[in-house]
């Protein structure tokens, strides 16, 4: 950090949210899903850490969760859905969720996370993420509509 983070957040506790940025990528009608280690499914992404550029951290997820970069999608450039009122080991969550088109060249790789495909029937029966579990219904439309 480049800056020490004035100490009167302390006493805003109600207010605080854990950022995460989260890609949707989906292929032949299907989203791809990484098992987070709480043993549920989410989008592939992760934190957003303080004073880091946007497009470097969905850059540096995409590399640590699925070994892909930036320049492996199409990126749509504003999020496209904003999961919030989830709470995970006691921190608020805030995912914003890009969507995302990979290149035909392009494969996920399982690094920090298995991943796999999953159809909208599949995703229906998938245990989500507290966050991701907000977003299924737009998850499930997305699939459908595509």
């Amino acid at each position: 950090m480049s800056e020490i983070i004035d100490d009167r957040l302390k006493a805003v506790g109600d207010c605080l949210y854990r950022v995460a940025v989260k890609i949707i990528l989906v292929r032949d009608k299907q989203l791809l899903l990484v098992k987070e280690d709480a043993g549920w499914f989410s989008l592939p992404g992760g934190g957003w850490d303080y004073d880091e550029e946007l497009r470097a951290a969905l850059d540096r997820e995409l590399r640590e969760e699925i070994d892909l970069g930036l320049s492996d999608v199409e990126l749509e450039e504003q999020p496209v859905f904003i999961a919030h009122g989830g709470v995970f080991a006691g921190m608020p969550r805030l995912f914003l969720l890009f969507r995302a088109d990979l290149h035909e060249s392009a494969s996920p790789k399982s690094r920090e996370r298995t991943h796999r495909w999953v159809t909208g029937d599949q995703l229906a029966k998938t245990q989500l993420g507290p966050n991701t579990e907000y977003a299924r219904p737009f998850l499930t439309k997305l699939l459908r509509d595509r």
